[in-house]
């Protein structure tokens, strides 16, 4: 019996371009998961987690008015929360997702607030950066009495 030789066709590599092309996609697909309320990686174990959204709807409950434009003296709906300390950064895995779902270590905020926070802390007023430097303070303050130190801990830096 004859046996039948399979060719080999060679297989083209992708351009460069295609390379960037499908990069860019990539990228683009992340974004748009993370303006639609998707985050992806390592934060979205926490983000995505239900214990996250049972926090989250219970701060906005309980502090259904922006912290910080209370401060100076304006009524504003609060539609985001802020972690005071960021859990990501701190190295053991517990201590992250107590931070995490520390409802002490959330601020209600309304999103135009919560963006200056983390893009534009300049368009803050002194009373509310030194209300959130002594609300970190405080959580550290928390953590260290129950034995547990944070990483990074607050300084002048907002964010």
């Amino acid at each position: 019996m004859e046996s039948k030789s399979k060719t080999q066709i060679p297989r083209l590599g992708q351009s460069d371009y295609e390379k960037a092309v499908r990069r860019r996609k990539r990228a683009n697909a992340v974004r748009l998961a993370e303006i639609n309320g998707y985050k992806s990686g390592e934060v979205a174990r926490f983000y995505n987690s239900p214990i996250w959204k049972n926090t989250r709807q219970s701060k906005l409950m309980t502090n259904p008015v922006c912290e910080l434009s209370l401060l100076e003296g304006h009524v504003e709906e609060a539609d985001n929360v802020h972690h005071l300390i960021k859990f990501q950064s701190q190295p053991n895995e517990v201590l992250r997702w107590k931070l995490f779902s520390d409802p002490d270590n959330l601020i209600s905020l309304t999103s135009s607030v919560h963006q200056a926070i983390h893009y534009a802390p300049y368009r803050l007023t002194q009373k509310q950066l030194d209300h959130l430097l002594e609300l970190k303070k405080n959580i550290v303050k928390k953590y260290e009495s129950l034995g547990l130190i944070i990483e990074n801990p607050p300084d002048v830096n907002v964010s």
